[in-house]
């Protein structure tokens, strides 16, 4: 349980760090009159140029650090593995791979291995022995529908599939129709299924790999990658139609790993959880090959419920979160402050450590000690992306001594292009280009935000930048300019302290019929703020008028509503109703929320937990339409309806 415990003060620990990003000039110094911000690095090291390289290099200067911490079944036995374990194993079995490989008539160095499951030791294995040692990796999504991942795989031209338990259904349909696909390996513990017909097991194959003498290995494992070449082809998410694969270079992976560890204060063996899903380029490019660099101890979570769990039982200093993550682990800290009737000391507290700051006096984590220890007690920072966060709950982070970075980024980009860091976070902002990274404002087309300010498209140029995408010239050479920039489809503008802010995405932004824009994640933001909402999801929509409306969907946890005010349904639109009417009179008229419905069901989400904004409005138009209703007609409605239909408008004020 959290709490909060006031303490005596200790000695003074005073932040260091800062953060150095500027506008560079032809001559690539510093100036205010160039439109091109570029990073500097905070905590120079060497580089690396290929995983592979990176692989070896992490073994040499970390030999005898943990790089993993794991478990084979959920609040199970540790097992440690060091760097140097951890090359030794990757390199068996891509050997014991490669056996396979060869007898099949495979050429090692041109293999595709697909790499589906939950986060584990043997992910991180057959994922880095792929890239490494036999030729590219294509990391598939663990939540894919059968079908999408079945046909991803095809267009991959994959040559391995390597599966968890939970993907046993996929990997019998690929074995009666394998296409491409050579060899099935289970990544699971112990034996291959016997359900997979021919399947390899992961253990096995590692088993053959280490018991080969080195010139067999060697023998085997010709192939070293060059910087240039495919690393891994990840598929962006979408619907199978949609999903473009972008082609990573070791030179954009292994470089924007490097860019990111040299913004991060940390030690060799300090800890960090894995949370995120690793075929997501920010959790693999920062959350495994950044966290290589580092030397950091990787614990690979048991999973979501079991993030706080983790935290203590391996005194976690850092992990890579999306907003949801941070947002959750905030509300649980308030309740049970809450329940505990500590809200009024927590606020105390607060106010004690401002105070005693303005005097050089950092005694948040003395004060807020009780807190800290739930978190494991060692606990300093997340690092997040993936989705804009509250600039509330890094407030919140930051008041009691814990860093909450946003970053922003996208995987064409491997995928970090900017981040806030240690010592030098300002909320609000997703922070600085990282080291050698340069971003600008397309300044062709700039739109006014309401705020005084002139957002545009943010362009990126750097080592970082994607190959291109996977049999599509043609909409690589719509995102990528002819002398490199990646058009990255997000609008926002720098500040005089050259932080980036981000407005919305330019696909996502909505045209009033006024002509005024309206940028969705803003509003929605407001939404979230709700205590009732738990997620939200703006879009535009035609009235019967023939004006453009600004319209929501909310998904609430009616426990958090006054009790008075969740009786019924009608109550519920009630109290929304309300709430809304207090945000639009925050904003612009033309920015009102007009129309809304909600739900207590979650939304269609993807795996770092953002909306699927074409899929979620499909399935809104689909379900008015079969209730034979206009959005203004059914605002105020749950939707599904638990039993009746409830009609609530809005006014714009």
């Amino acid at each position: 349980m959290l709490y909060c415990q006031l303490r005596d003060f200790g000695p003074l620990t005073e932040l260091t760090s800062y953060y150095t990003c500027g506008l560079l000039d032809q001559k690539g110094m510093f100036s205010r009159m160039s439109k091109t911000y570029v990073g500097t690095s905070l905590y120079p090291r060497r580089k690396a140029y290929s995983l592979r390289e990176l692989l070896e290099m992490v073994a040499g200067q970390y030999p005898e650090v943990d790089a993993y911490i794991y478990r084979k079944e959920v609040q199970g036995k540790d097992y440690h593995v060091t760097y140097s374990e951890l090359r030794e194993d990757v390199e068996a079995f891509a050997a014991g791979l490669a056996q396979q490989l060869t007898a099949a008539g495979q050429s090692i160095g041109k293999t595709r291995v697909a790499v589906i499951g939950a986060n584990s030791y043997s992910w991180v294995v057959a994922f880095n022995a792929a890239c490494s040692y036999l030729g590219t990796a294509v990391p598939l999504d663990a939540q894919l529908p059968i079908e999408e991942a079945q046909n991803l795989i095809e267009r991959s031209q994959a040559d391995v599939l390597c599966f968890d338990d939970r993907h046993e259904d996929l990997a019998k349909i690929v074995a009666q129709n394998p296409g491409s696909v050579k060899l099935l390996v289970s990544l699971a513990p112990g034996a291959a299924p016997e359900a997979v017909a021919q399947s390899l097991a992961f253990e096995a194959l590692l088993a053959e790999g280490h018991a080969l003498t080195p010139a067999e290995s060697a023998e085997l494992l010709t192939y070293r990658p060059q910087s240039e070449d495919i690393a891994s082809l990840v598929f962006t998410s979408g619907t199978t139609s949609q999903s473009k694969g972008v082609m990573l270079s070791h030179r954009n992976i292994a470089l924007n790993a490097h860019s990111c560890a040299e913004s991060f204060r940390v030690k060799p063996g300090d800890h960090a959880l894995s949370v995120l899903p690793l075929h997501h380029t920010y959790e693999n490019t920062v959350g495994m090959f950044t966290f290589w660099y580092l030397g950091l101890t990787i614990c690979v979570n048991d999973g979501l419920r079991y993030i706080s769990k983790n935290m203590k039982d391996w005194e976690v200093l850092c992990m890579m979160v999306v907003p949801a993550i941070a947002e959750n682990i905030h509300a649980q800290i308030m309740r049970s402050l809450r329940k505990q009737k500590l809200e009024r000391k927590f606020r105390q507290g607060q106010r004690l450590s401002r105070f005693l700051r303005v005097f050089r006096k950092d005694k948040r984590r003395q004060i807020f000690h009780g807190i800290i220890e739930e978190l494991g007690g060692k606990f300093e920072f997340f690092v997040c992306g993936g989705a804009p966060i509250d600039p509330e709950v890094v407030l919140f982070y930051e008041s009691i001594g814990i860093e909450c970075l946003p970053g922003y980024g996208l995987s064409e980009a491997s995928p970090v292009l900017a981040t806030n860091v240690q010592g030098n976070c300002i909320p609000g902002t997703v922070g600085f280009p990282l080291p050698d990274v340069h971003l600008k404002i397309d300044d062709s087309e700039l739109t006014p935000d309401g705020k005084g300010h002139k957002v545009g498209e943010v362009l990126a140029l750097g080592d970082n930048i994607m190959l291109g995408y996977l049999d599509n010239p043609e909409a690589t050479a719509e995102t990528v300019t002819p002398d490199g920039w990646l058009r990255t489809g997000d609008l926002g503008y720098f500040d005089d302290k050259g932080a980036l802010h981000l407005t919305g995405r330019k696909k996502c932004m909505l045209v009033l019929s006024n002509g005024k824009k309206a940028f969705p994640e803003e509003i929605e933001g407001l939404l979230k703020n709700i205590p009732a909402v738990k997620e939200a999801f703006v879009w535009a929509e035609d009235s019967k008028r023939g004006n453009t409306i600004i319209c929501a969907k909310m998904q609430i946890d009616v426990n958090q509503i006054p009790a008075e005010a969740r009786t019924d349904d009608d109550e519920i639109a009630n109290y929304l109703h309300g709430e809304i009417q207090k945000i639009n009179k925050q904003m612009p008229v033309y920015k009102s929320v007009t129309a809304f419905i909600w739900t207590e069901e979650d939304l269609e989400m993807t795996t770092t937990l953002k909306v699927r904004r074409p899929q979620e409005r499909e399935a809104i138009r689909k379900t008015l339409e079969q209730k034979g209703l206009s959005i203004q007609e059914a605002s105020g409605m749950r939707l599904p309806p638990a039993t009746a239909n409830w009609k609530f408008e809005l006014d714009n004020r």
